[in-house]
């Protein structure tokens, strides 16, 4: 059994040569990206090149199509992650997110129901409004983990704040509040893969993503789009009623000492 297991094992094994990710044809077209992915060879390899093999170049495509046009080709293919955590190390300018710079913490923008986030303001240690606008509200040393809804063998992350909280706004739904989930990155290292430089030329978008493979994110701290600015709204009879969700979240931010003024206080939406 153990040699089968072997055996088995080395069948999976990606074919990739000497070099990953490193044909030249990859380099075509660079002055469309912000970045150019003869400078990652270069980075990666001293600019020597390989022609890829044809199981290395589709592992490629994959990769490119995710992180391009959310094609999720990628997801089912797990046993392409566990060959990129497994290779992270030999090729780190590709695959290990902090060859692109030390990372403290990521954040997942992301929609979540609004009992859950009542449940986070409660558990807060600290409660405040962020920033100058107040637009977004922090709640730290949240103790929880956040699953992903998507089955895709890894939670997106992105080491960029604000590039979260816009993806999350992206992804608002009338039912659910939008959040930012934060987790110190520290805690995923290990089952982290993507270098944001990799991903930014691979997508032509500096979003600072990071795959984190599993399907859940142990957090220390949530964000909160701020009833104030972003509540949501029924238009009845000529007035604006709150609904039940915004008035909860309301309601325990108050209990937590921070003061509410809803009405008139900011853009109104969903009416």
């Amino acid at each position: 059994m153990k040699h089968l297991k072997l055996f088995e094992e080395h069948l999976n094994e990606l074919n990739y040569g000497d070099k990953l990710f490193a044909d030249p044809a990859y380099s075509q077209g660079d002055a469309k990206h912000l970045m150019a992915y003869s400078d990652l060879i270069k980075k990666a390899y001293n600019g020597e090149t390989e022609k890829d093999t044809p199981e290395e170049r589709k592992l490629w495509m994959r990769i490119k199509n995710y992180l391009k046009h959310n094609q999720k080709h990628i997801a089912k293919n797990k046993k392409d992650l566990k060959t990129l955590l497994k290779l992270k190390k030999d090729f780190p300018v590709m695959l290990d997110p902090e060859d692109s710079g030390p990372i403290g913490q990521v954040y997942r923008g992301m929609t979540s129901e609004p009992k859950d986030v009542v449940k986070w303001i409660k558990a807060a240690s600290n409660v405040y409004k962020d920033g100058i606008l107040n637009r977004w509200i922090i709640l730290d040393g949240i103790k929880d983990t956040i699953k992903s809804r998507n089955d895709n063998g890894f939670i997106s992350v992105s080491s960029q704040l604000d590039m979260a909280q816009s993806l999350g706004m992206m992804n608002k739904k009338d039912d659910r509040w939008t959040i930012v989930a934060r987790a110190e990155y520290k805690q995923v290292a290990k089952n982290s893969i993507i270098s944001p430089d990799f991903a930014e030329v691979m997508s032509g978008y500096a979003e600072g993503e990071v795959w984190i493979l599993g399907n859940s994110l142990p957090v220390n701290g949530i964000l909160i789009q701020n009833p104030e600015q972003y509540g949501r709204f029924n238009y009845k009879g000529g007035e604006h009623e709150m609904e039940k969700s915004s008035v909860a979240i309301k309601e325990a931010l108050e209990e937590r000492g921070l003061e509410m003024n809803i009405r008139g206080s900011g853009p109104i939406r969903n009416h």
